[in-house]
């Protein structure tokens, strides 16, 4: 019995660790989210910027200067958003890598579980053996000698 009980201590600090990185990947997925939401915001402001450029060439009173103006606002833009993408990449690739681990955890806590249960499994059976021994020798030795 010392073995499920050993074992219990390892699958519970197991279950810690599994709720641990499972914490982690709610985070990371969080955070993603939040950066995906940012990425979208910079697009909407992109398009709108688009837009009004559109509308300053119609303009008749639109000088050069201004429109210079919009298309380096319009490329910062385009920077921004292409190192948003890299953001969100790079998270994405580490919300798999922690989404592994976890699924990792989840297999240890699944042995630790069936291991101490097959230990258990084991001693019942073997108690029962060693019952059915000490019935069988009582059995045997109450029975008259012919």
């Amino acid at each position: 019995m010392a073995n499920v009980k050993t074992l219990e201590r390892i699958q519970q600090l197991r279950e810690y660790k599994k709720n641990e990185i499972a914490q982690e990947v709610r985070r990371a997925a969080m955070f993603l989210h939040m950066e995906e939401k940012n990425l979208g915001l910079m697009e909407t402001e992109l398009n709108e910027n688009i837009i009004a450029l559109d509308k300053k060439k119609i303009a008749p009173a639109t000088s050069i200067h201004e429109i210079t103006l919009f298309y380096d606002y319009i490329d910062t833009m385009y920077r921004k958003i292409d190192g948003q993408k890299v953001i969100i990449n790079k998270i994405a690739m580490e919300l798999a890598a922690k989404e592994r681990e976890l699924l990792e955890a989840f297999k240890d806590v699944k042995v630790i579980e069936t291991l101490k249960d097959k230990i258990v499994n084991e001693e019942k059976k073997r108690q029962s053996t060693l019952e059915q021994k000490t019935m069988d020798y009582l059995y045997l030795s109450r029975m008259p000698k012919a």
